[in-house]
């Protein structure tokens, strides 16, 4: 193989595990900010103040520019770094799948700390969920690569 060929296959998975590790870190610094509104939760909806969907969706509602911004700016600068000047579509598209993969770590952060019954455990389980279901995903591909061998 060419250097050139063996440079984009060093950055493809260097991106896999760099979004991975920034999904995880998204998890975990949302999950002290739940946990902190747990009791005013219970105390709210003890007092029938507020009902649970309209609770969650708050959440919601409050990450998303969060989510937006930082994923903007995280693709900005790693496309000026990496030299990946493909055009805006590509900057689009790759925003677009980061902020939603990082979304989805967030919430899932976030429903951890509601489902389970602490945040030390959503702490520990997180991170390992997020490491089987990645190393899960890469089992269809090696699959694919094989079955391509003559």
């Amino acid at each position: 193989k060419t250097a050139y060929e063996i440079a984009s296959c060093l950055v493809g998975s260097e991106m896999c595990i760099r979004d991975s590790f920034m999904g995880v870190i998204y998890m975990v610094t949302g999950m002290p900010l739940v946990a902190a509104e747990r009791a005013a939760f219970y105390r709210e909806q003890s007092s029938s103040m507020y009902r649970p969907l309209p609770y969650a969706m708050a959440y919601v509602l409050v990450e998303i520019p969060y989510l937006v911004v930082y994923s903007f700016i995280f693709c900005g600068v790693l496309f000026g770094i990496v030299d990946m000047y493909g055009g805006y579509e590509k900057f689009l598209w790759y925003a677009a799948i980061y902020m939603g993969y990082v979304s989805f770590m967030c919430f899932f952060g976030q429903f951890l700390v509601v489902a389970l019954p602490d945040e030390a455990s959503a702490q520990a389980i997180g991170p390992s969920v997020s490491s089987r279901l990645r190393s899960s995903a890469a089992r269809p591909a090696a699959r694919r690569a094989d079955a391509k061998k003559p």
